[in-house]
């Protein structure tokens, strides 16, 4: 997410603080799971980091966990390429 921040902003300290802040949320998406209402557990549950870390941390290797990473990173990249392209054709 970090390469997608410092495309909208020219600073790097808001770059950082901007990717450490989203970051923080996907990662504390899992611990708020028992704290929300039913409808958002299974929203907040496939978004959260570390639901999707913890198969990878006991040595199992699952196929939708590494979709879900290589999908976070392709979208990130993405979102890099059209901001980068935004900001040539504006000057």
């Amino acid at each position: 997410f970090g390469i997608f921040a410092s495309t909208l902003t020219e600073n790097q300290v808001v770059a950082a603080v901007l990717s450490f802040g989203v970051l923080l949320f996907f990662w504390m998406a899992g611990y708020s799971i028992n704290f929300v209402n039913s409808s958002l557990v299974n929203v907040l549950s496939y978004i959260a980091l570390t639901q999707h870390l913890e198969s990878f941390a006991k040595g199992v290797i699952d196929s939708g966990d590494i979709i879900y990473y290589l999908n976070f990173t392709m979208l990130c990249i993405f979102l890099s390429l059209r901001a980068l392209e935004s900001k040539k054709w504006r000057g």
